[in-house]
Order: C-alpha cells, then structure tokens, then sequence
C-alpha cells in the first residue's frame, strides 16, 4: 500500500488529475505536411528555371554583341578596301587621260595648253576655244583645245585634271550653263565620235561644269 491522499502521495493505479513540469526541456520534432515539402520543391525548381533563364539570356546578349562587333569591323574593311581600289581605279583612269592628251597633242596637234592667244595668228584664234570645266569640289580644269578636237578631249581633260577624290564616275557628262544644255561624253574618237565644232563648242570661251552621274 501506499500513502493515503492526507500524505500527498498518490496510490497505486490512481490517476494524476495534473502535473507540472519545472525545469525540464523537451525537444519536439514537427514533421512538414506534404503539401509544405511539394510547395518548397516547386519554388526551388521555378527559381533554377529562372536562374538558367537568365544565364542564358546573357550569354545569348553577349553573342550577339560579339556579333555585332564583327560585323561592323568586317563592314569597316569592306569599306576601306572598296575605298582603296576606288582610288586605283581613279589614278588608272587620271594616267590614262593624261596618255591620251599627250598622244593626242604628239599625233595630230588637235590640243593645246598655249597661254597666250595674242601670240597666235588671227587664223588659229578662229580655229580655237578655250574650255574652261568647273568640278564638283569647285577647282577648273582649262585647256585651250582647236575645233577639230574631239569632244572625248574634254573629258579626258577632266580626268587628268581633277583632283582624285573630286573626279567623277566615269559614265559623267558635262553641261553649259545657259543655255543649259548636256553634252554627253562619246564613245569614240572622230571619225566615230564628234568633233568640238560638232558638239557646238565653237566659242572663244566655252564654260562647262560636270554634271554627275547621278543626276543624269
């Protein structure tokens, strides 16, 4: 037997109504619900989503920079090798010119740079006009050419003449300024193509410009 309820034991078999606990630490487990574990997995799976989302964004803006950078040095070279063979192509054609002239002046005499018409005989002042051809970068090329010259002459005066970047294309014309009227350039010499006096430059002073290609 045990104590009695007056010696505040408890008997045997009875049950303890209440009881307290002083000075005792518990450690209690709570195990997450499944929906919790499911909820923590799919944030995690959303955020690597958006990690490689981003990652590759990245590395798709840093291609298309590297892309980028090689086009515009490919356009670069591009440019400056189409400039280099342009300015070939204008001093082939400017020493071509200056062949031509000088050919021209050995064979037949059709042109002349002589300064001074006072000089010259009533006779050949007639037979002569000064061609005066502003460019485009407004610089003049002037020779003094006889009548019988061909037209082509002029244009090879031009060429010859002109400064490389201010020569035009190839396929330019020439214009007076009044009337206004374009003078194509030929295609051939006399007796093919014509001559100055066929072209109606039979002034003493004929004054032309270029007219480019592009507004032709």
């Amino acid at each position: 037997g045990g104590n009695n309820a007056d010696g505040g034991v408890p008997r045997r078999g009875v049950p303890v109504r209440a009881a307290c606990l002083v000075d005792v630490d518990l450690v209690v487990d709570f195990t997450p619900s499944v929906m919790a574990q499911d909820e923590a997995a799919r944030q995690r799976q959303q955020a690597e989503e958006e990690r490689q989302q981003a990652e590759l964004a990245r590395k798709e803006a840093v291609a298309a920079e590297e892309a980028a950078k090689q086009a515009a040095k490919e356009a670069a070279e591009a440019a400056e090798a189409a400039a280099r063979e342009d300015e070939e192509q204008r001093r082939k054609r400017k020493a071509g010119a200056i062949a031509a002239l000088s050919a021209l002046e050995n064979s037949t005499g059709k042109t002349t740079a002589a300064p001074n018409v006072a000089d010259e005989s009533t006779d050949s002042i007639v037979c002569q006009t000064h061609i005066v051809v502003r460019c485009a970068d407004g610089s003049r090329c002037q020779r003094r050419f006889r009548l019988d010259a061909p037209l082509l002459a002029v244009f090879w005066l031009v060429e010859a003449e002109a400064a490389l970047n201010a020569m035009p294309e190839h396929n330019f014309a020439l214009a007076t300024s009044f009337p206004r009227r374009k003078i194509a350039r030929p295609a051939a010499l006399p007796p093919d193509g014509p001559t100055l006096a066929e072209a109606g430059l039979t002034g003493a002073q004929e004054a032309l410009f270029v007219e480019s290609a592009a507004h032709q």
